[in-house]
């Protein structure tokens, strides 16, 4: 009766916590925005994936997106290096309740909520501390990036928490030895893995943690004794499903001479000083104060110390799970190092380390054996500590989407609501278009339609106006029938655009919808009035 009353307890704690947190984070409201802000164009390569598996077949192997860029500008076929679980299942979705963006961002926000109970669970079974596990839950919670990808159209939290799920059964079969929960922790590993290759350092370190014990280098109290063959298997098993889909993934772009998503690493050897320095000076500079809040940042960096400096204190297996994922953490930056300046998520896979560093920390302080009045002064400093990360949280998540430069929806907004117009236009999604300008796949997206996308240059070249002629030129032979811009005095300043620029079939605001090939001249650019929206 007591640990049913406790159980009760828990689930309450974790439902309110998690409750206050997400409407004090306007969850409520960013559940039904569309892909934008920080890093909008992958966001929109996932929806893609997702939309496209809805429109043209569920077949899982035939991967596509909006962007026309393989098979020589004719196909969108295009694998990411992950196994799209994550996009399938979404696209499952909308075919029994419907295309509705909402039901993606609210996947990822379900998956990453149960995550983070099984974390919960995990530090209260190490701790025995129901405060000090909800202390370790809100601070991952709040830290900045994870605040915003969790309700967003990425993988990388989901995969994220399927890790933590995958520990959680890990510890427990450390501490029960029995090999159930063990193959139930390599399930969950093999879906994390699955959705992100930098989940594979998990099961990484406990195959090595298997070894070591195995070949009695150190005792890791993994109890490879029982079925270690068995258990050896199913760690290699996660490698193999994963390395498939990786060599299948390759083949598959390299068959349909795709480049949209990248399956290669950039490491720090392959770049020059200048694009070190550089690499550093966005890390700081745009990136660093969404790791943490950079008091708790430091905080994390004090509790890998604490735990060295009391290391017979800590827990046996986290406290050398720690140090592997330091050693990795380290690898991972060295290998994409080139990559980190402009991607905030890349670190995300690890937000492991500072779940694990936090819980070895408040098991040292329950070890040292304070009195109860200085271990209440430790709480009180940590409820402070608590409420002043959950604001930070909260201003870096209102930054990114309503007060700087890292969303553009007001500027874009056209492009955000003109797909139920277009339809009304007669442009459906077996049209082809030409966008300009964009680098990325977010116009054709949200506009939900097939085509090429030409971007703006900084400089002129002569080989950059022959190269946007020339892709002018084959896109129209591959079947464009539309040229959109949402900038139309740049369009008309461009000379490779001059020949396309005549038949405007329709204008919805800032959008102009050019007829391809022109079959009327009603169009004049000299026309000031006509350009203005």
């Amino acid at each position: 009766m007591k640990q049913v009353n406790r159980n009760i307890l828990f689930a309450a704690i974790y439902i309110l916590l998690i409750a206050g947190m997400s409407i004090f984070y306007d969850y409520r409201e960013v559940l039904l925005k569309r892909p934008q802000s920080v890093h909008n164009w992958r966001q929109c390569d996932g929806a893609s994936l997702a939309l496209n598996y809805y429109q043209e077949g569920m077949h899982f192997f035939r991967p596509q997106t909006h962007m026309l860029n393989s098979d020589n500008n004719t196909t969108g076929y295009s694998a990411p290096s992950e196994i799209p679980i994550l996009y399938y299942f979404v696209a499952l979705l909308y075919k029994i309740f419907g295309y509705h963006e909402y039901i993606f961002r609210a996947v990822n926000l379900l998956i990453f909520y149960i995550g983070l109970f099984y974390l919960f669970k995990l530090a209260d079974s190490i701790l025995k501390d129901l405060f000090f596990a909800t202390v370790v839950t809100v601070l991952i919670f709040s830290a900045p990036v994870l605040v915003y990808y969790a309700n967003n159209f990425m993988p990388n939290t989901v995969a994220l928490s399927f890790s933590f799920i995958g520990w959680y059964y890990f510890y427990e079969h450390y501490r029960d030895s029995k090999t159930k929960t063990f193959l139930i922790s390599m399930i969950f590993f093999s879906i994390a893995g699955s959705m992100k290759i930098t989940e594979l350092i998990s099961p990484i370190i406990i195959l090595g943690l298997l070894i070591a014990d195995r070949m009695k280098i150190f005792r890791t109290g993994v109890h490879t004794d029982i079925k270690f063959g068995l258990k050896t298997l199913s760690v290699l098993a996660i490698f193999a499903i994963v390395a498939s889909w990786v060599m299948y993934a390759r083949h598959y772009n390299g068959l349909h001479q795709s480049t949209q998503f990248m399956t290669y690493s950039v490491p720090i050897w392959a770049i020059g000083d200048n694009e070190i320095s550089l690499t550093l000076h966005k890390m700081n500079v745009l990136w660093f104060k969404d790791y943490f809040y950079p008091a708790t940042f430091w905080l994390m960096v004090g509790c890998l110390g604490i735990m060295i400096a009391f290391w017979k204190r800590s827990d046996k297996l986290f406290r050398l799970v720690n140090i592997a994922l330091v050693l990795a953490l380290i690898l991972f930056s060295l290998l994409w190092f080139h990559l980190l300046g402009d991607h905030d998520y890349f670190y995300i896979g690890f937000y492991v380390l500072p779940a694990f560093l936090f819980i070895n920390f408040f098991l040292i302080l329950k070890n040292l054996e304070f009195k109860k009045l200085n271990l209440s002064i430790i709480r009180f400093v940590f409820v402070a500590i608590v409420i002043m990360n959950i604001y930070y949280a909260r201003e870096r998540h209102s930054l990114r989407y309503y007060r700087s430069w890292m969303n553009d929806y007001e500027q874009q907004k056209d492009l955000y609501t003109i797909s139920p117009w277009l339809k009304e236009s007669g442009i459906t999604n077996r049209d082809t278009v030409i966008f300009y300008p964009s680098r990325y796949i977010r116009p054709l997206y949200l506009m939900n339609v097939k085509g090429w996308t030409i971007f703006e240059h900084d400089t002129l070249t002569t080989q950059v106006l022959q190269r946007d002629s020339t892709q002018m030129s084959l896109f129209t032979a591959n079947g464009a029938e539309y040229f959109i811009t949402n900038d139309i005095r740049s369009a008309v300043a461009y000379r490779p655009f001059e020949p396309y620029l005549k038949d405007l079939y329709a204008k919805y605001n800032s959008v102009f919808i050019f007829r391809l090939p022109p079959q009327q001249n009603n169009f004049n650019p000299s026309d000031s009035t006509l350009l203005e929206y």
